[in-house]
């Protein structure tokens, strides 16, 4: 079996861009999750959804010999679908349409509601060999009464898709409130090599542009 290898970026390791435009708006980076989730195989990465720490790969179609690498060892998936959930920071024997999941938020710490607005800047360096998917949304401190989707971008540099923005639109934030970022990426094909090492990168540059949002006085 050919032994494929992708290190998947580390969140701590995240390139996010912040344009900060006027007065006192800020956006603290902190991570609710330092690897990526496993999330099974799929041909549609728009619908596939976060796999349940409970019930784990039921119902989903999964590649058992994946090999999960962290800090604390590595792991085999297996073929049992009610294991937990196989995380990594890198992974080995990935087969195509393998798809991966990390979240990212970022605290709003701004005394007054801004208005913000999100975008990938570096669509030409991402590996041909992946899928992209970016989505933003806002939620409060606790990570929970989740908004909309504001943004959602696919990106593959093969195929019919190559850029696809589902939802595009500026939002608000208030104060204590967090910026959501969720990215899935997808491999495309089982095979993948890369000439500075074996190693993918998996890099998505997101810029979030925030700015105080201006008010009408009522006279």
């Amino acid at each position: 079996m050919h032994s494929t290898h992708a290190r998947l970026m580390d969140s701590k390791k995240f390139n996010a861009d912040f344009t900060l435009e006027k007065g006192n708006v800020v956006l603290n980076s902190s991570f609710s999750s330092s690897e990526w989730r496993y999330l099974g195989q799929t041909d549609d990465i728009v619908k596939i959804q976060d796999v349940p720490d409970k019930s784990s790969y039921q119902n989903r179609q999964i590649n058992g010999d994946l090999i999960g690498k962290t800090r604390d060892g590595d792991r085999t998936l297996g073929v049992d679908r009610n294991v937990a959930v196989l995380t990594g920071y890198s992974f080995d024997n990935m087969n195509a349409k393998d798809t991966f999941l990390q979240r990212l938020d970022y605290q709003y710490v701004g005394k007054n509601t801004a208005s913000c607005s999100a975008k990938i800047l570096n669509y030409e360096n991402l590996s041909a060999d992946f899928e992209y998917y970016l989505e933003v949304y806002v939620t409060d401190e606790n990570g929970e009464n989740k908004t909309q989707s504001y943004s959602v971008i696919t990106y593959n540099k093969h195929g019919n898709r190559k850029l696809e923005t589902l939802a595009s639109q500026n939002f608000d934030i208030q104060k204590k409130q967090k910026v959501n970022l969720l990215i899935k990426i997808r491999l495309l094909k089982g095979e993948v090599s890369d000439p500075n090492g074996g190693s993918l990168s998996t890099l998505m540059k997101v810029q979030l542009n925030a700015q105080n949002k201006l008010v009408k006085v009522k006279e």
